[in-house]
């Protein structure tokens, strides 16, 4: 019985696992789409909330994809 419990969240623990390394794989091929998204942004912050460029600059700047992807495969493949 308690081998059972055991081997099921084994099971679904490796699923997760497994869907993880998946995403990782294939956040790269929306990086577009993320740029796109980080112009509307901008947009939105300074058009609608009347926040300045360079407060946007410093916002914005700070978030890149890139390297959000890349540190997420790194976790990833380093377990």
């Amino acid at each position: 019985m308690i081998l059972a419990v055991y081997a099921m969240v084994g099971a679904l623990i490796a699923s997760l696992w497994v869907s993880a390394v998946q995403l990782t794989r294939l956040l790269p091929q929306f990086a577009p789409r993320i740029s796109e998204l980080r112009g509307q942004l901008w947009m939105f912050l300074h058009d609608n909330l009347g926040i300045g460029d360079d407060q946007i600059c410093s916002i914005v700047d700070s978030v890149d994809p890139r390297v959000l992807l890349d540190t997420a495969y790194n976790l990833l493949a380093a377990q």
